[in-house]
């Protein structure tokens, strides 16, 4: 007996409600659509197809981004390579935003530099500056589905541009005490001390419903740093400490004190939490605010 099979037909075959159930719970759980498809012997397409609209828990989200971490850890140690780069870094606007990223959203390691963010926009503008100090193009980009917004990381696997790096700071660990805050930033013009400064608000500050400018970090020195440049363009502040061990900094909140702390001025960044999710933080800003010229 001869059983012939019409594979195109079989593959055609509409899902049973069952199985969409299970693609659905399997996402909403973090698992990823290659994983989604293995276990169920279906198409990474078709994966995507039924779970590409679920909303993702912080738990799923993480899984997530634990997985894209360790996949790329596993390509970095496979496929990095000692690049020639085709220009040596020196110190500019560029050098100082890149470092300001990779020490607050982002991350050195001896083969990779990655910066993680929920604006596509500041992600874009990372991609541009690595360009510009060094010729090199993105080695990857991953896009994380959200809630209320996608959040993405870009890769670069050079293990050249990450030494490069490493002569401005031993760490980029935002919460290391070897991780410090260039000498060339605070000998540095005024336009390249504000670049850096907005690349830490634009990562780690946030704004209130009620108008607060608050941002903190689990690296005391970091902070005191961080205060230091402020005293530098004149803008007044204050430090607090927090129950977790984190120290942070709080803009006063009076028009003098406002018009300077414009100077920085949020761009790309969204409200990652609270009632204003999903904005553009200059949006709150200009709300509460209005103009501040």
């Amino acid at each position: 007996i001869i059983f012939k099979f019409d594979f195109l037909k079989l593959i055609m075959l509409p899902l049973t409600e069952n199985k969409l159930k299970i693609i659905c719970s399997l996402r909403e759980k973090g698992n990823s659509y290659f994983e989604i498809s293995k276990k169920l012997s279906i198409a990474k397409s078709t994966a995507y197809k039924y779970s590409k609209d679920i909303l993702l828990s912080r738990k799923a989200i993480a899984r997530i981004n634990k997985n894209i971490n360790k996949n790329s850890i596993r390509f970095v140690k496979n496929y990095a390579v000692e690049k020639k780069l085709n220009k040596n870094i020196f110190w500019s606007l560029e050098t100082a935003r890149v470092i300001a990223h990779c020490i607050f959203d982002g991350s050195v390691t001896s083969d990779a530099i990655k910066y993680t963010n929920s604006s596509y926009e500041l992600i874009q503008q990372f991609i541009q500056d690595i360009k510009k100090i060094s010729d090199m193009k993105p080695t990857n980009i991953y896009t994380t589905k959200g809630k209320y917004f996608n959040k993405f990381q870009v890769a670069f696997c050079s293990k050249r541009l990450c030494n490069e790096l490493f002569n401005y700071s031993k760490s980029f660990n935002s919460t290391s005490n070897l991780t410090i805050i260039p000498k060339l930033v605070f000998n540095s013009e005024d336009k390249i001390i504000i670049e850096f400064l907005r690349a830490f608000w634009e990562d780690e500050g946030c704004i209130t419903y009620k108008g607060e400018l608050l941002a903190r970090l689990k690296n005391k020195g970091l902070i005191k740093q961080l205060s230091s440049l402020h005293n530098l363009l004149g803008i007044e502040h204050s430090l607090y400490s927090c129950s977790d061990g984190a120290w942070g900094i709080r803009i006063l909140r009076n028009g003098k004190n406002l018009k300077r702390f414009n100077l920085i001025r949020f761009r790309y960044a969204l409200v990652s939490r609270g009632q204003n999710v999903g904005i553009l933080k200059k949006n709150l800003f200009e709300k509460i605010y209005g103009p501040v010229i």
